[in-house]
């Protein structure tokens, strides 16, 4: 298994190439790159501006220089305004798109937009496509219908359990789908939250690890105690599970607007903890 971070976490004003600098030197050798169709001013930007097409010839460089694997986030749709931006202008930190604001708020856009941005980048995974609520299981077939009709060739879809997930019914889900180019991107926060025992999301991890392609590890798993996490980790290993533990924090929120320092020991710490985690025998 390998550490990954989630890019958001360096704020709105650090550039992606800042960014994955970071995360190498740190020795992370996962990326998961946060991806926003900002909306401004009746405009769509793209941010950070180097996941815009003209930019992704470096940022693959870059990824391969620093020898990464990584995964682009399903992009969002946040509506920006100029009190939120403070003394940030738009454009020193999102490039301006052609793209019609109707348009960006379709996810069947939103899909093939990140599909194609993550092959061009050479990444391997879109992240971040969260199943219908249980409540709205029926929306299950269009989100079957776009990913049939999205050309998938290298890069994987991980679909995400959310807090009201049953993991049974999850199970059957991926079943009825068998898709090569599906996964699943098991949130621990997520599984924790539904069944309220960590035996239990033990238990799901193992039941689940076939169609596993992709861990997010929230900041609430620092909060259990030792044996748990040992638990959560060794339910991994007895699964199999080879592919990236992707920490999701954002422990800086002070410096959404400028760029935190480096290194950011809270950081290295949560990264101290897992690599101490994994070194321990199943």
């Amino acid at each position: 298994m390998i550490l990954g971070i989630k890019t958001w976490r360096y704020g709105l004003s650090c550039p992606l190439n800042e960014s994955i600098r970071r995360v190498a030197d740190s020795g992370f050798k996962f990326l998961d790159i946060n991806f926003h169709l900002i909306r401004y001013d009746g405009e769509v930007y793209y941010w950070p501006k180097e996941v815009a097409p003209t930019y992704h010839y470096e940022v693959k460089r870059l990824m391969k220089d620093f020898q990464l694997k990584a995964g682009v986030v399903l992009p969002k749709t946040p509506l920006v305004t100029r009190t939120s931006l403070g003394s940030v202008k738009i454009d020193d930190i999102a490039e301006p798109s052609d793209i019609p604001e109707e348009k960006a708020l379709s996810l069947p856009f939103r899909v093939k937009l990140g599909v194609n941005t993550a092959r061009d980048i050479g990444a391997q995974l879109l992240d971040d496509v969260h199943l219908p609520s249980m409540a709205r299981w029926a929306e299950l077939d269009r989100l079957k219908s776009i990913i049939r009709n999205t050309d998938l060739y290298d890069v994987k879809i991980g679909l995400e359990n959310r807090n009201d997930t049953d993991p049974k019914q999850l199970l059957e889900v991926f079943k009825e789908l068998n898709l090569r180019s599906v996964g699943l991107t098991l949130d621990i926060g997520h599984a924790h939250k539904y069944s309220r025992n960590i035996d239990q999301v033990a238990e799901q991890i193992r039941q689940l690890s076939p169609f596993i392609c992709h861990v997010h590890v929230p900041l609430l798993m620092f909060g259990f105690d030792d044996v748990d996490r040992i638990k959560i980790i060794q339910a991994f290993k007895s699964a199999g599970y080879d592919g990236s533990l992707t920490l999701e924090m954002n422990p800086e929120d002070c410096y959404i607007l400028s760029i935190p320092p480096h290194p950011d020991q809270k950081v290295l710490r949560y990264k101290r903890i897992m690599e101490r985690l994994l070194n321990l025998q199943a």
